[in-house]
């Protein structure tokens, strides 16, 4: 049987008008996203500034636990920082040492023989089949003094002299978790794919405190997270991500954090800046942990992103194929030019609105470049994510 469809036919300017029509939707719906996630940022950035210039601080004591392994530099050029923070309450810094075999240990006993406030404890050498970092911050958590506990690494430093103060302010009747920023220092990072490293920070940062702002919190940074002792002990520690050799900072969080009683803080003068001494092997390592760790989180959220990627992909295929289907009409020509050059302007702009308040710098032409072949850089990551799986266990004998 065959049916003759002959009879139909489409007008090409009329194929083209629809398409630019189905753009322009398109371009409206992924902006309208865009620009209400740097809204949301924007409001709570200036809410807390305001808070910040108000001069309002918590009493309560402070335990910063600073996980370390082969981190002797490190912990001497940035414990005196955490040491030195304007904090009116009690504080302390406990440094937990994770069987280095460098001079950690000595550094840190430097420190505690001038300032009574720094401790030093340890995570057993022969200590396997578990996470040993979790192990190590629940060894620091547990040693720990005060009822509000920041945790952070070696390789940390705060921001200003205020992160303390700042991020204990938070801690107001019914708060338990507050989820700090971190981001690597920039000007470390001179190879190749930086640009693209700066934009996926700025891309994940969004996310995922876009997510705990509207009190969906699934991940934090393990270089800047607190919480309170006591809530952390009642609910478990990290005994329901134990088996994973990473999770402390998004698998564990997602579990134990609901509505109402987590907050986010990335004001000025509260992130920690992180420094690696290779910031790509780093990039990769933690893109790869992430990845595996996603499965375990808010799956939701990982959703709307790849909607919105295909979005973005799909209004320019619109408009590739309006000016196809009438190459000859000037009009609709330059209404795909404007759309386009008005899209891209506002995806720049709206990156670098976001990047100004992440810590992270300016990317121009690039915005609509990485944005399009985010996608297969992420599938590639995935792959080789399902490839090391079992790695990431922490069964796994190394």
């Amino acid at each position: 049987m065959k049916i003759d469809l002959s009879f139909i036919t489409i007008d090409a300017n009329l194929a083209s008008w629809g398409l630019l029509a189905l753009a322009f939707l398109l371009a409206v719906i992924y902006l309208v996203w865009q620009w209400s996630r740097v809204a949301r940022l924007r409001k709570h950035w200036q809410r807390q500034e305001r808070a910040e210039s108000s001069g309002e601080t918590a009493a309560s004591g402070v335990s910063v636990v600073v996980y370390a392994h082969n981190d002797a530099p490190y912990l001497e050029k940035y414990l005196p920082q955490w040491l030195s923070q304007k904090y009116d309450g009690p504080l302390e810094v406990i440094v937990v040492d994770d069987g280095s075999f460098d001079s950690s240990r000595d550094v840190v006993s430097n420190f505690m023989a001038v300032d009574p406030r720094v401790r030093m404890s340890f995570t057993p050498h022969d200590a396997h089949g578990l996470s040993r970092k979790k192990l190590s911050l629940m060894i620091g958590v547990k040693a720990a003094k005060h009822d509000i506990i920041i945790t952070t690494n070696a390789n940390s430093e705060p921001e200003s002299e205020n992160l303390i103060s700042s991020i204990a302010a938070n801690f107001v009747p019914g708060t338990d978790v507050v989820i700090g920023y971190s981001y690597y220092d920039h000007s470390e990072d001179h190879g190749p794919g930086k640009y693209f490293r700066s934009w996926d920070e700025v891309r994940t940062g969004t996310q995922y405190l876009n997510s705990a702002l509207k009190g969906k919190p699934y991940r934090g940074t393990s270089h800047n997270l607190a919480f309170r002792r006591e809530w952390f002990f009642n609910r478990g520690g990290y005994a329901y991500c134990a088996n994973l050799k990473w999770g402390e900072d998004d698998v564990w969080l997602k579990r134990m954090c609901r509505k109402g009683n987590t907050r986010a803080d990335f004001s000025p003068g509260t992130a920690a800046v992180v420094h690696h001494g290779d910031v790509a092997r780093a990039f990769k390592e933690q893109k790869l942990r992430r990845n595996f760790t996603s499965r375990f989180v808010r799956k939701k959220q990982f959703l709307v992103q790849a909607v919105m990627s295909a979005i973005y992909v799909l209004r320019l295929v619109a408009l590739v194929l309006a000016v196809l289907c009438s190459p000859q009409n000037w009009i609709v020509l330059a209404c795909a030019a404007v759309l386009e050059i008005a899209t891209v302007a506002l995806c720049v702009w709206a990156y670098n609105a976001a990047a100004k308040m992440l810590r992270a710098p300016s990317l121009w032409l690039m915005v609509p470049i990485l944005t399009l072949f985010t996608p297969v850089v992420n599938l590639i990551y995935k792959i080789r994510t399902r490839r090391s799986i079992n790695t990431n266990y922490a069964m796994t004998i190394e």
